[in-house]
């Protein structure tokens, strides 16, 4: 199993690693899958088969540099079934979903992905996964975009520094008109 949390927010939004690991368990439970790959583990403090990548972006670090997801794909054999908590907790890219699942594929890998419930055995299914991975880059650009916004704003503001006893909003909750 391969999960990964970025930031706290994550993990306090239902996106924690036990959650995740929760949900690929029970689809492991549900397919009946063989897994072979049961002898590694990231951090070594999880049980064997379980990969998991703590305060990790996927955002600019593809899977096969990630901690994690190195010794994951080190593990790996023809015949394996990694299971991944959705499309968008692994790949941020098309580029990297791409090039790694033919790979995998090419080598008798199936990987699962329980939120998305995709089969990439068939064409819908292969179909379905680059569309995911499209909109999880989607995601990470206008997170990126909005980002660089808000920093030239600041920076047009003459906003240079944090400011810890400054009210977060120059506005009350009383002057939104709903």
């Amino acid at each position: 199993f391969y999960v990964r949390v970025s930031h706290v927010q994550s993990a306090n939004s239902g996106l924690s690693i036990e959650a995740q690991f929760n949900a690929c368990e029970n689809h492991y439970n549900q397919c009946m899958l063989q897994q072979t790959m049961g002898v590694g583990s990231y951090p070594r403090d999880l049980p064997s088969g379980h990969f998991a990548d703590r305060a990790v972006s996927a955002w600019s670090i593809p899977l096969a540099e990630r901690p994690a997801g190195r010794e994951l794909i080190s593990h790996l054999r023809p015949g394996d079934n990694p299971i991944f908590y959705s499309v968008d907790r692994a790949f941020r890219s098309v580029k990297d979903y791409a090039s790694t699942i033919e790979r995998w594929l090419d080598q008798d890998i199936s990987p699962h992905f329980v939120i998305n419930g995709i089969n990439l055995s068939t064409a819908a299914g292969k179909l379905m996964g680059h569309m995911y991975a499209a909109m999880a880059q989607y995601y990470s650009d206008i997170v990126s975009q909005r980002t660089r916004e808000a920093l030239q704003i600041r920076r047009h503001l003459g906003d240079f520094g944090e400011h810890k006893n400054k009210p977060k909003y120059d506005w009350d909750v009383s002057d939104v008109i709903i």
